[in-house]
């Protein structure tokens, strides 16, 4: 039985930043955690607009529950971030935008336009320095999550002990799971850490 695709959730605004790095950090200091554009856009709407969850969900055009699975998802994405002291991207996700955003590197603001109406210049300050943060769509999504390291999708995470592998979440680094049966945290199947462990075994043989 073939499963019945996402729901493309709305989104109001994108981002200004798409990517958030700790201070003194490189962005390629391990991997990061990926926030999709809905999760994003639940947290917009009931931490910074204060929405109800009800209205919330309304505006994502979505049900209650399902907002509330993707509220919960995006808050604990964000905690990993902060805890782990790892970059935080928001990318990706079944979404719908249903205008053209464009931010203004000179003056700092962000502004939305129908699709329809050609923008060469901000509408605050008149400056031509401006990029397009986002494409609107029609009923489609944005696009998958990009697949390098921990930023993919797919894969898995291995426990360096007994070398089970567990499913990889999107999102989430393995490094921050625990194998169940050795209590020592995952590491992304392949990766240099990965493989890394596995010369040091080979070596102590």
């Amino acid at each position: 039985m073939t499963p019945r695709p996402k729901r493309n959730r709305r989104i109001g605004r994108p981002p200004f930043a798409a990517m958030f790095i700790p201070e003194g950090m490189s962005e390629e200091v391990g991997s990061p955690v990926i926030l999709s554009y809905d999760e994003y856009e639940a947290i917009r709407l009931a931490d910074y607009d204060g929405m109800s969850q009800v209205n919330a969900a309304r505006e994502m055009d979505v049900s209650r529950p399902t907002f509330t699975r993707i509220y919960e998802r995006a808050r604990y994405k964000v905690a990993c971030a902060l805890t782990e002291s790892v970059a935080l991207m928001i990318e990706g996700g079944h979404v719908l935008f249903l205008e053209n955003w464009y931010a203004c590197d000179h003056c700092g603001s962000s502004f939305g336009v129908k699709t329809d109406v050609e923008v060469t210049a901000c509408k605050v300050c008149s400056s031509d320095a401006i990029r397009l943060l986002n494409k609107a769509s029609e009923d489609r999504h944005q696009g998958p999550m990009r697949g390098k390291g921990g930023k993919g999708k797919e894969g898995f995470c291995i426990c360096p002990g007994c070398e089970k592998n567990y499913p990889h979440e999107a999102g989430i680094p393995c490094r921050i799971k625990v194998c169940p049966d050795c209590n020592v945290s995952l590491v992304r199947a392949g990766s240099e850490h990965h493989l890394n462990i596995l010369k040091k075994k080979n070596k102590n043989k």
